[in-house]
């Protein structure tokens, strides 16, 4: 893990990362240099390939035209989330979920309040 020799939580670092209306990728990259973290990239692919890996789920169950609210989506990403990825916890998944409500939002699978 990238990660272990530094003593910084992946869960932390997604947090920086993860973001609605899309990735505070610059800001991760200043806030991983200024900590040691030089492998940044191999962590921004991984993050991206989740993000990306549970919005896939959603989208999977949500086809053909079956929308969501927010709560169920939350529910479902963290359900999935902590079957699939090892490491993360609540605060990373809550980052994860930031980004992915605003893609749900974004692709038309975020039910309107009505």
């Amino acid at each position: 893990m990238i990660t272990t020799q530094l003593m910084i939580n992946k869960n932390d670092l997604i947090d920086k990362y993860s973001a609605s209306m899309g990735n505070t990728e610059r800001n991760f990259i200043e806030y991983a240099t200024k900590n040691g973290i030089t492998e940044y990239g191999e962590l921004i692919k991984e993050f991206k390939s989740i993000q990306n890996m549970v919005y896939d789920y959603i989208y999977k169950i949500t086809e053909p035209n079956i929308q969501l609210t927010a709560e169920e989506i939350d529910s479902i990403s963290f359900e999935f989330c902590k079957s699939k990825i090892d490491w993360i916890n609540k605060k990373g998944i809550k980052a994860v979920n930031r980004w992915l409500i605003w893609m749900c939002w974004h692709e038309g699978i975020l039910k309107k309040n009505e």
